[in-house]
């Protein structure tokens, strides 16, 4: 189906169209909905019809590593900070804004201008004007949703 979407050049309602007339006798046919669900699932980096347990896997070892970064303050996490339970993309960016220039204020200049950010993948990080924010504050600098540069680039 995704290979289908694709050769559509991503227009979902003719991949449904071209999906229909390839398999005429198949008991049911996606609906395009169907096509873009599946699509932001593989840019999302799931992997469609799989159900997960809730939210990220805890592991044995989070105390040693949050023990490990309050002993050693060169470590690159800065914090903490809280963020709202439900987030956004207007609450990420007033963050964004407003809170990480605060948590930032300890690093030195030389240290900022190299600095990359990571985002995790929440849906919050995709919104237009957070990716246009960190455009400008991290130019080519951070990893999210179809960073400007490849992994090998972030590896130097």
């Amino acid at each position: 189906m995704h290979l289908i979407y694709g050769e559509c050049g991503g227009i979902a309602r003719r991949a449904a169209a071209l999906y229909r007339e390839r398999f005429p006798r198949a008991r049911l046919h996606p609906d395009y909905r169907v096509f873009i669900r599946l699509h932001n699932a593989y840019v999302e980096g799931r992997i469609p019809g799989q159900r997960g347990g809730e939210g990220r896997p805890r592991l044995d070892n989070d105390d040693d590593v949050l023990d490990e970064i309050e002993d050693d303050p060169s470590t690159s996490v800065i914090g903490p900070f809280e963020l709202p339970e439900n987030l956004n993309g207007a609450n990420y960016l007033h963050f964004l804004q407003n809170d990480l220039p605060v948590l930032l204020e300890d690093l030195n200049l030389a240290q900022r201008v190299t600095m990359w950010y990571q985002n995790d993948g929440c849906p919050a990080h995709y919104d237009t004007r957070v990716r246009d924010h960190l455009n400008n504050i991290f130019p080519a600098r951070w990893i999210g949703l179809a960073p400007f540069c490849s992994l090998l680039d972030r590896q130097t």
